[in-house]
């Protein structure tokens, strides 16, 4: 059970380690806009 928790960490983070990917994705999930110059990060 354990291998499949961290594929599923791994795969997200190779997706969302981008942080124009996960300013997208947090756009289409809260229905918002963020402007670009706004520093995301995930964990902080």
């Amino acid at each position: 059970m354990d291998e499949n928790r961290e594929y599923k960490a791994s795969v997200f983070s190779l997706l969302f380690g981008n942080p124009a990917a996960l300013r997208d994705l947090y756009n289409a999930l809260e229905g918002v806009s963020l402007d670009p110059s706004v520093p995301i990060a995930i964990g902080e």
